[in-house]
């Protein structure tokens, strides 16, 4: 471990700081490393994603009623977005292999290629396992404490995480067990506003991942792939912001699964339960779409 952290130091220095990560720490991994990898990296995001949903009672407040309301609102989507600069800045600097975190992401790896389907399998598993894991923990801290003034979370299930297209967007609703929900029409509403925001935030990783191979200088690229890393924060940030008062912001459908396998089936569940292959659909949708646009103005420059 000295060893380790004694040569990334020099090689901070020195040109050769990219080929410490990738000789080092990322080359030759067997697939089950990569599996260990994929799933403590997927339960630290999903994990770090849900603890701020139910911290912020982020499906029990009215984001823009009262100013206060408001800041909060950008206080959890920096907080949002901090995590994944976090984990961006852990894979820069300590190597990964794969650090998909999310199904669509990869799906979209190998439709484009860049994995296999033992691979693909293997992360989609892991990813599984890694959200599933989370959803419990998550559970069994909600359920020995609640945060003042949020309410009690069986009562309000939607504080574990669970993402439900908000009144906000609403063009229709039909009536489930005495409770309203969004429509046909607003869930078809909903899975376009998240295609095309995550379709946006996949493109922006692409064309960033992009400017970096075609980078010459090996000092450069380093340089690229730390500032890509501050970024796609911000992307995700942006993004996050825009949704987040619209549909929930899923981003990820193990994120949004997670607290629906372990909530109580009361009817929020329920209705979280329609509209969870909404948030699948679009975001493997967005995600294909961003590729195939980026191949086609792009990635054959």
């Amino acid at each position: 471990m000295i060893a380790i952290i004694r040569d990334m130091s020099k090689s901070l220095f020195n040109s050769s700081f990219n080929e410490f990560i990738t000789g080092k720490l990322t080359s030759q991994k067997k697939l089950s490393h990569r599996f260990v990898d994929e799933t403590i990296g997927t339960f630290i995001l999903i994990f770090a994603t849900l603890f701020l949903c139910w911290l912020y009672g982020t499906h029990s407040r009215n984001w823009f009623s009262t100013t206060s309301n408001f800041l909060y609102w950008i206080e959890f989507s920096l907080s949002f977005s901090a995590i994944y600069l976090l984990l961006f800045l852990l894979i820069f600097f300590f190597g990964h292999a794969g650090a998909l975190f999310n199904p669509a992401l990869v799906l979209m790896s190998r439709t484009t290629k860049s994995i296999n389907n033992n691979e693909a399998f293997t992360y989609i598993m892991a990813e599984l396992i890694g959200a599933i894991f989370a959803g419990l923990v998550i559970y069994i801290i909600a359920g020995s404490c609640t945060p003042a003034n949020f309410g009690n979370q069986w009562t309000d299930p939607n504080l574990l995480g669970v993402t439900t297209f908000n009144e906000n967007i609403w063009v229709d609703k039909i009536n489930i067990n005495g409770a309203d929900s969004a429509g046909i029409a607003t869930l078809f509403l909903g899975f376009v506003i998240e295609l095309v925001f995550f379709g946006l935030f996949v493109f922006l990783i692409l064309f960033l991942g992009w400017r970096v191979k075609k980078t010459k200088v090996a000092s450069l690229k380093i340089r690229c792939q730390l500032i890509n890393s501050f970024i796609i924060s911000f992307g995700l940030f942006v993004i996050v912001s825009v949704q987040i008062p619209l549909t929930g912001a899923s981003c990820n459908a193990f994120r949004s699964l997670a607290p629906l396998i372990f909530e109580s089936w009361s009817t929020h569940s329920i209705i979280g339960w329609i509209q969870f292959p909404w948030y699948l659909m679009s975001t493997i949708v967005g995600a294909q779409l961003a590729a195939i646009i980026f191949n086609r103005s792009l990635n054959k420059r």
